[in-house]
């Protein structure tokens, strides 16, 4: 019977766990808060750690990705980073203040990517498992920073971690590509950062 209870215990830790999400945030209260209405995103650099891969087209990629899930997830003005690299200066150290006085911005969004893999193989079975790491800051414009956000997984085996299980029933339980786990991550960290932030809006 212990055995049995043991067994029920281990299953629904592991269902627990698999509604867990590979992110984290921090939320800044600077005092008085912000209002914070419209948002600037600058394109993503690529600054890969040590033995990684990510290139400035991997950068491209979250950067888009990212872009779209904030369109659809919150109510906030976004200013693409296409239209805000027309404006001259604005990746030097005056930028947010540039950014300000053009748009309007209230606040400006980048974001690093630290590691980038394609999956080797297919979805039914792979050498190589896709490997996404993204970090996030919001800044106000005169450089304080609001929030930050880190979304970094390697897709692992089921039978390797239990807490995934959540994430492999979505995914249909088969190995995704590094642009899926792009989409993912994008998504939970603009609802994660729409959460945290909606209060100054």
């Amino acid at each position: 019977m212990d055995a049995v209870r043991a067994l029920v215990l281990a299953a629904a830790v592991g269902l627990l766990l698999g509604c867990a999400v590979p992110i984290s945030t921090q939320l800044r209260e600077p005092q008085p808060p912000p209002a914070i209405r419209k948002i600037v995103i600058l394109p993503f650099a690529s600054d890969p750690v040590a033995g990684a891969s990510a290139d400035s087209e991997a950068a491209a990629v979250v950067t888009t990705r990212f872009l779209q899930a904030m369109t659809q997830a919150s109510s906030f003005e976004i200013v693409p980073p296409d239209e805000a690299v027309r404006v001259p200066g604005v990746l030097g150290p005056a930028g947010g203040e540039l950014l300000r006085r053009q748009f309007g911005a209230d606040a400006i969004l980048t974001g690093v990517v630290r590691r980038y893999v394609e999956r080797t193989g297919g979805p039914g079975g792979t050498n190589q498992p896709a490997a996404v790491w993204f970090q996030l800051e919001l800044r106000a414009p005169g450089g304080v920073l609001l929030w930050s956000g880190v979304y970094n997984e390697t897709q692992r085996a089921l039978s390797e971690d239990l807490g995934s299980l959540g994430r492999a029933w979505q995914r249909g339980f088969r190995w995704v590509t590094a642009a899926d786990l792009a989409v993912y991550g994008a998504n939970r960290l603009a609802l994660a950062l729409v959460a945290d932030v909606r209060p100054w809006s």
